[in-house]
C-alpha cells in the first residue's frame, strides 16, 4: 500500500504535525484509508489519529432546523436520502452482500450541521433560484468561516452545509450518508434547484466526495476536488513502472456513467507542492481518457497540501461546476 518508504517517513513527519496545521487553518488533513479499504497503491497505511485530526466545531448548540431560517447557523436535520439508507450506499460502493467489518449506519439525533444560507436568501424576487453546496471536511469542523468564502456563496446564490464529526477518521460510508442526508433535509427547508447541488472536500474529503459524485449522479450535479480525489479505475503511478493507485469503490453503473458524461463538472485542485499532485493529474487524465468533458484542472501556485481553502481558487472552481 505504500509507494515507498522514503516517502511515507516523510508523510508520516507531515501528519504529525496536522493536528496544529489544521488548528491554524481550519481545513486541512490527510487522506484516510477506511479500516475495511482494500490495497491502494499510493495511499498511507492509515488515517491521521484522531487527536491530530480533531478540530471541534464551533462551540454553539446545535438547534433543530427551521423553515426558510437564515445565517451561520448549527444544526439537527431529521431526515434521511431515500438513496442513503446503509445497504444501498454499500452495494453502490461496491461491498459483497452483508455489511463490511464495522459497518454501522448514521444516528441523525446524534448529529449537527453547520450550515450558511446568505442574508440574500431573504430576497425571493431573483430569478435564479439557490443552490447547495455540500462541503465533506477531513476534520470534525463542517462550517466555513473565510469571509471570502463566505461571499463567494452569497454571490453565486449557494447554501452551505457541512457535516460535523465527518472527519478522516470516520467510515466514508458514513460520510456520504451524511451528505446525502445534507441535501434531503436542504430540499424540505429551503427553496433549492436541484440541477444546482453540488459536493466537495478537502484532502480525505475530496476522496469521499468524489465517490459521492461518481456513485450518485442524481443527486449531485458537480464536484470540488480540493487536493484529494479517488477514481474507479486503477491509475497508473507517473514514472513508476508497474505501480498503480487501485480503486476503492466500485465502478459506476452504465446508467451512472451516463449521468455524469451528460450533465456533471468536476473541478480538480492542487497545489505545486501538494503531495496528492500527482495522483491529481493522473486521475484528472485518466478521466478525460474515459470521455468525461466537464472537467477542470486547477493548480494553486506554491500551495502546499496544508494550504487551506483559496477564495480565488475556490471561485474558479465553483464558476466551472455551477453554470
Amino acid at each position: 500500500m505504500a509507494r515507498g518508504a522514503e516517502r511515507w517517513s516523510a508523510v508520516r513527519l507531515v501528519a504529525g504535525f496536522s493536528g496544529l496545521i489544521t488548528a491554524l487553518l481550519v481545513l486541512s488533513g490527510t487522506p484516510a484509508v477506511p479500516a475495511v479499504a482494500g490495497p491502494s497503491e499510493g495511499h498511507p497505511p492509515q488515517a491521521a489519529s484522531a487527536a491530530e485530526s480533531r478540530v471541534p466545531a464551533e462551540s454553539r448548540v446545535p438547534e433543530a432546523a427551521a423553515a426558510d431560517s437564515i445565517g451561520a447557523q448549527q444544526l439537527v436535520f431529521a431526515t434521511s436520502h431515500s438513496a442513503g439508507a446503509l445497504p444501498e450506499v454499500l452495494e453502490r460502493l461496491g461491498y459483497p452482500v452483508g455489511k463490511p467489518p464495522q459497518a454501522s449506519t448514521v444516528d441523525l439525533e446524534g448529529e449537527s450541521f453547520d450550515v450558511i444560507v446568505p442574508e440574500g436568501y431573504a430576497d425571493r424576487t431573483a430569478k435564479r433560484p439557490w443552490g447547495l453546496f455540500i462541503w465533506i471536511s477531513p476534520t470534525d469542523q463542517g462550517g466555513m468561516r473565510h469571509p471570502e468564502i463566505r461571499k463567494l456563496l452569497a454571490k453565486r446564490r449557494l447554501i452551505w452545509i457541512g457535516a460535523n464529526d465527518s472527519g478522516n477518521q470516520r467510515p466514508y460510508w458514513q460520510r456520504i450518508q451524511l451528505a446525502l442526508a445534507a441535501v434531503a433535509s436542504a430540499s424540505q427547508l429551503w427553496e433549492i434547484d436541484e440541477e444546482r447541488v453540488f459536493v466537495g472536500g478537502y484532502s480525505g474529503g475530496g476522496r469521499v466526495s468524489s465517490m459521492a459524485a461518481w456513485l450518485w449522479p442524481e443527486v449531485f450535479r458537480g464536484a470540488v476536488f480540493w487536493m484529494g480525489v479517488d477514481f474507479f479505475e486503477p491509475v497508473l503511478v507517473p514514472d513508476r513502472p508497474g505501480r498503480q493507485w487501485n480503486p476503492r469503490f466500485a465502478r459506476p453503473s452504465a446508467d451512472q456513467l451516463d449521468m455524469v458524461r451528460t450533465r456533471s463538472r468536476f473541478a480538480f485542485v492542487t497545489g505545486d507542492q501538494d503531495f496528492n499532485r500527482s495522483e491529481t493529474e493522473a486521475v484528472f487524465a485518466a478521466a478525460k481518457g474515459l470521455g468525461f468533458k466537464r472537467l477542470t484542472y486547477i493548480q494553486i501556485p506554491d500551495a502546499d497540501h496544508f494550504a487551506g481553502v483559496r477564495p480565488k481558487a475556490f471561485g474558479r472552481a465553483l464558476s466551472s461546476i455551477d453554470r
